[in-house]
C-alpha cells in the first residue's frame, strides 16, 4: 500500500487506552520524549500524577506525595542522573474500543 512503510493492525490490547506523550529538556535543547499507555480502566488513578506533571517545570519530587512518584517517573523522561527541566505534556489521546483516536485534555 505504501512504499517503504509496513502497516500493522492494532491488537485489541491497544484499544481503550490513553496515550500520553511528555517532552522534557535534558540540557540545552536536548529533548527527551516518553510515551505512556494507560488502560482506560486505570486512568482515574493517574489523573493526580498527570495534573502534577502538567504543572512541573523541573523534575523535583520533594513536595509531591510519595504515592505519585512511580507514576510520575513513568510519565516524565529524565537524563541518566534523573534530571530534566521544561517538562511539557505534548499530547493526551484516547483510543476507543473501535480504534477511533480522540484528543483528550485534563480539566
Amino acid at each position: 500500500m505504501f512504499e517503504n512503510i509496513t502497516l500493522k493492525e492494532k491488537k485489541k490490547k491497544d484499544l481503550n487506552v490513553f496515550v500520553v506523550v511528555v517532552e522534557s529538556d535534558e540540557n540545552d535543547a536536548n529533548y527527551l520524549y516518553s510515551t505512556t499507555q494507560i488502560d482506560a480502566k486505570e486512568v482515574q488513578k493517574w489523573i493526580p500524577a498527570l495534573k502534577v506533571v502538567k504543572q512541573m517545570d523541573r523534575f523535583d519530587l520533594e513536595d509531591i506525595p510519595e504515592e505519585l512518584h512511580d507514576m510520575i517517573h513513568a510519565l516524565v523522561p529524565t537524563d541518566s542522573e534523573g534530571e530534566c527541566h521544561s517538562i511539557n505534556i505534548q499530547s493526551i489521546e484516547y483510543i476507543d474500543e473501535n480504534g477511533i483516536i480522540w484528543d483528550a485534555e485534563l480539566s
